[in-house]
């Protein structure tokens, strides 16, 4: 009897490790099949780990900010300011069109925002895996960026906020945008 006690308490012990590890672990286990998602194209996969109303609206919220501020920077120019106002105005339509399932994907495949159009494919998803670095903020948000940009001077690096959803399931919830005076 006291060997089936021992039995059982080992395997509750074994359990419970496993779960705790499994949820530990979980957001990188996510951001792996996410990003392996964009790499194949599979849309319904990738949409499964985004919350989209979310993310648009972390993304308004950055670019009226950044209007803002641009707003605020430029008092000797009447007109500047008014491009701004303009800009502001149109800030719900631009992120409506930008935050799509295959623009998502694409940052998430290649870590970064494209800022200039080039002629030449870059190599940094197809042929190599992107370094995360990730940092954990409490027990149901990370933040992940990317470290190996193969050339900075055309791509902004983006964060990626996930946010736990379940026990051990994430959603992509916000992208942080980095605005760079150029």
């Amino acid at each position: 009897m006291k060997k089936i006690f021992s039995f059982i308490a080992a395997l509750l012990i074994v359990l419970a490790l496993g779960s705790g590890a499994y949820w530990y672990y979980s957001p990188f286990l996510a951001m792996k099949s996410m990003a392996q998602a964009a790499k194949e194209k599979n849309a319904d996969k990738f949409n499964e780990g985004v919350d989209y109303p979310r993310l648009r609206e972390s993304l308004k919220g950055q670019i009226s900010a950044q209007l803002a501020m641009t707003i605020g920077k430029e008092d000797s120019n009447p007109l500047s300011g008014l491009g701004a106002m303009l800009g502001m105005a149109m800030v719900n339509q631009i992120v409506d069109a930008f935050v799509r399932p295959e623009m998502v994907m694409e940052m998430m495949k290649d870590g970064a925002v494209k800022t200039e159009k080039s002629a030449t494919p870059s190599k940094t998803s197809a042929d190599q895996d992107i370094k995360w670095v990730v940092d954990r903020k409490g027990v149901d948000r990370v933040v992940a960026t990317p470290q190996n940009m193969q050339s900075p001077s055309s791509k902004e690096p983006v964060g990626f906020v996930f946010e736990r959803t379940g026990f051990a399931s994430w959603k992509l919830i916000e992208l942080r945008m980095s605005f760079t005076d150029k």
